[in-house]
């Protein structure tokens, strides 16, 4: 059997409880006011779960949006951005092809990788609120490390992007994650969409990797958004 075959199939079978999650929270990727791109946004990959994330782009605000699952009472999100990561594999008994286990940032990579909790409302606040799943929730955003073995956190979001061109994410909302921004004046508009361009096809050895995100139903109630896979 094909050995890629199978290490898609791992990551696919390992990605299938998270991806039965019935909540949503959206992320956002900003790029400058003032980058003039046009009628046009620089594109980016972004992964989830072992599957490649699907990204909608807003030109006239110059950003990015997605969504990706977010485990009941999960509080706790890690955004990691990079431009070259890969797998570690374990041993299938009784089978010559390995399973991937895990992701790690290669050795000599740059990233950044940030961890994002979000700050509950406390009671009395809530009740100064007749709709408390409304009130603004508040994000603890700090940068953080890979341990030594450079091993990608389960259920990571990865930005396959350069990360000297990454701000310290800001903002958030209840059903947001805090923004991630590029740098203004890092480099010039044709740089911007050059540098897209060369990572979007550096990418397609993991986009291979991961598969594509389902098409879902989202409904929003009671402040959250909700989905159900449709196939």
């Amino acid at each position: 059997m094909n050995k890629l075959f199978l290490f898609v199939l791992g990551l696919i079978i390992a990605s299938q409880q998270t991806f039965c999650a019935s909540e949503l929270i959206m992320g956002t990727i900003q790029f400058p006011y003032e980058a003039h791109t046009g009628s046009d946004v620089p594109h980016v990959r972004v992964y989830c779960g072992g599957r490649k994330i699907k990204c909608e782009t807003d030109k006239e605000s110059k950003k990015i949006t997605f969504t990706v699952p977010r485990e009941r009472k999960q509080d706790v999100f890690h955004v990691l951005v990079t431009k070259d990561f890969s797998y570690e594999t374990v041993a299938q008994p009784g089978s010559s092809p390995n399973l991937i286990s895990h992701l790690c940032v290669n050795p000599h990579c740059t990233y950044k990788l940030f961890e994002m909790k979000v700050q509950e409302p406390d009671a009395a606040t809530k009740a100064k609120n007749e709709q408390a799943s409304q009130t603004p929730r508040a994000w603890q955003i700090k940068e953080v490390f890979l341990p030594d073995n450079k091993r990608v956190p389960d259920n990571a979001i990865i930005i396959y992007y350069d990360p000297a061109c990454i701000e310290k994410p800001s903002g958030g909302r209840a059903l947001e994650l805090p923004t991630i921004t590029v740098k203004k004046d890092i480099m010039t508009e044709q740089n911007l969409f050059d540098l897209s361009n060369e990572l979007l096809l550096s990418a397609l050895d993991n986009d291979a990797l991961h598969a594509p995100a389902q098409e879902q139903q989202v409904r929003f109630e009671y402040g959250r958004a909700l989905i159900a896979p449709t196939a």
